[in-house]
């Protein structure tokens, strides 16, 4: 069986390496060990995540929350019953008294002594973990 090859021509590599240089500048919050990305989520596992958000040109639809949510943030109560699984390398952390005062449901709350903002990349056990105790929890 050949390997399946693409040609890729070099304005699209160029997007991609400024990707990968805009990913590297969130690794404050990520989790690392001894500085390197690559030892919590590995290159190739990036590269599949990112692909999907680049080749489905989805990437700013996605960004989108982010931009609308940092000039005006909506903080009215969430009375729907909620389970917070809080990670230390977030990038804007939120402190169990925060959490407490809006989500009125509170029924989970973790605090994980690793993982960041990719939580699902970097802690796929312990996240899945606590959506498991939630699930249980509205029973």
């Amino acid at each position: 069986m050949e390997p399946f090859v693409i040609d890729v021509p070099d304005p699209v590599l160029d997007d991609l390496r400024a990707t990968e240089a805009r990913l590297n500048a969130l690794g404050s919050s990520t989790t690392t060990v001894d500085g390197d990305h690559e030892q919590v989520v590995d290159r190739d596992r990036l590269l599949d995540n990112v692909m999907l958000y680049w080749l489905t040109n989805t990437g700013a639809s996605s960004a989108r929350l982010y931009a609308e949510s940092y000039d005006r943030p909506n903080l009215d109560a969430v009375s729907v019953p909620t389970g917070c699984s809080i990670f230390p390398r977030e990038i804007i952390p939120a402190s169990r008294r925060f959490i407490e005062a809006r989500f009125t449901d509170l029924r989970t709350y973790v605090e994980h002594p690793r993982g960041g903002h990719f939580a699902a990349l970097e802690q796929p056990a312990a996240l899945v973990d606590d959506i498991r105790t939630f699930a249980r929890a509205l029973a």
